[in-house]
Formats: structure tokens, sequence, C-alpha cells
């Protein structure tokens, strides 16, 4: 358990999707392939979305995480990626060709 513990913890200390995905490679396991294997079925902007608030949680009230939450989900169920992605879940798609990330 130690050992798996020490692999998330190296492979999820990157500052960004990109970086963590590069960890999950360089790992080689069959976790880290599995990790690697779902986050890119997953939208990428959701990812750095979902990275962000969990690393803003850390320094954050309860109130500003459930409040940047709901603001976030507000306005992401208006994206058209929302809906590749539902689709996606409910088995109606195959994996959707998500929008690129802007730089």
């Amino acid at each position: 358990m130690t050992h798996r513990l020490n692999e998330i913890n190296w492979c999820f200390r990157g500052k960004s999707i990109a970086e963590i995905k590069e960890n999950l490679k360089w790992e080689g396991t069959t976790f880290s392939q599995r990790c690697l294997d779902i986050m890119n079925q997953r939208a990428p902007i959701s990812l750095e979305l979902t990275l962000r608030l969990m690393r803003e949680a850390k320094i954050s009230t309860y109130t500003d995480c459930l409040y940047w939450e709901t603001k976030v989900a507000l306005n992401r169920v208006w994206d058209k990626d929302f809906v590749k992605g539902v689709e996606f879940v409910l088995g109606k798609n195959e994996i959707p060709k998500w929008s690129p990330l802007c730089s």
C-alpha cells in the first residue's frame, strides 16, 4: 500500500495535466497506465479545471470551494465538450474528439 501511495504522490505532483501525464508514462506500471488511459478519455479543459480546483482547495475555505465548484459547473454545462462527455459516459458515442486547450 505504501508503494502505491508513493507512486500516486510522485505521478500526480506535476503542476499541469501534461506534467502528470508525463510522470504516469515514465512510471510505466499497470496502475499508472490505467490512470493515463482514463485521463486520455477525458476532456483536457475539464482535467485542468479539476486540477486547479483541487490545488486551490488546499488554501481555500469550504465556502470558497463550494462557490468556485458551483461557478465552474454552471459554466461548463454550456460547453460543447460537456455534452460530448455526457454522451460518452452514457455509452452513446466513442471517445469524443475534445476541443483543444488554448495556450
